[in-house]
């Protein structure tokens, strides 16, 4: 567990317990960004948050704070950047920067995963 977790397991007192709160906490927090974003459907707003912080406690159990905060990242430049499909217009800026960005940040987890690592190393290829 680390310092996101920290404040849950203090008060709960246990492991478990701290992921249960934070999942809890997390489920609120989406739920009522799901609300807004979503409109106030109850079907569709506690799916997207419930799939939301599972995702959320998920990521940051099995792969860290960093992964974490990459997913953080990339769910607000999806909610809140405009998209279009014309992209040859003057106002698909924020549709390219966006796009731009969010690869750039796979190509280097991409690369931080592999280190040293060719990602085709020959002696795989030729058999």
């Amino acid at each position: 567990m680390d310092a996101t977790g920290a404040w849950t397991r203090f008060v709960l007192r246990s492991t478990s317990a701290a992921w249960v709160g934070l999942a809890v906490t997390m489920f609120a927090l989406y739920s009522a960004w799901s609300r807004v974003f979503l409109g106030t459907s109850p079907a569709i707003f506690l799916v997207a948050a419930t799939a939301l912080a599972g995702s959320t406690v998920f990521v940051l159990w099995h792969n860290g704070l960093l992964a974490l905060a990459a997913l953080l990242v990339v769910m607000l430049m999806l909610r809140d950047t405009p998209r279009t499909s014309a992209l040859g217009s003057w106002y698909a800026w924020p549709t390219w920067c966006s796009t731009g960005l969010i690869a750039a940040l796979v190509l280097w987890g991409f690369r931080n995963v592999l280190g040293r690592q060719s990602a085709f190393p020959a002696a795989k290829l030729d058999d």
